[in-house]
């Protein structure tokens, strides 16, 4: 089963996780991890990797409800598609773009809005007219029921 039309094409994500400077200077984690780093990676340290810059927007009043795993198997799907621009950037700007489009970025802002914000109005319009709020948790719960045999959080 493929989650949403979410491969949020990875070339998009990349250009929209671009700078990694400007990343930093608005006090996101460092996570530095690559591609290479990600692909060596053992299942176990990646989704130890996705716990930690959780825990750390946690620390910072964010709130991110999906699980670490899930995550691990989005951004493993993207490394599969074959761009190569995919991990161009650090992991956690990959991640944090990841978070705000599944709408899990909880840090009281509108979550349309931070969609906005990260692709601009036109892109954000076709984004959300394939990836509702609904189908999006729809898809998260399938996923849970197919990889840990819970529903609901």
């Amino acid at each position: 089963m493929r989650h949403a039309n979410i491969l949020i094409s990875f070339s998009m994500l990349t250009i929209f996780t671009w700078g990694s400077a400007a990343y930093a200077a608005e006090g996101n984690p460092p996570v530095v991890h690559t591609a290479s780093w990600w692909d060596q990676a053992s299942y176990e340290k990646k989704v130890n990797a996705v716990k930690s810059l959780i825990n750390h927007y946690k620390e910072n009043g964010v709130t991110i409800r999906k699980d670490p795993e899930f995550y691990v198997s989005e951004l493993d799907l993207g490394r599969m598609s074959g761009d190569p621009k995919v991990f161009v950037t650090p992991i956690g700007e990959h991640l944090k773009t990841l978070f705000i489009m599944y709408r899990d970025f909880g840090n009281a802002e509108n979550p349309d809005d931070l969609i906005r914000e990260v692709l601009g109005e036109d892109e954000y319009r076709s984004y959300v007219d394939d990836n509702s709020a609904e189908t999006l948790e729809m898809n998260y719960q399938q996923w849970l029921q197919e990889n840990t045999n819970v529903s609901g959080i």
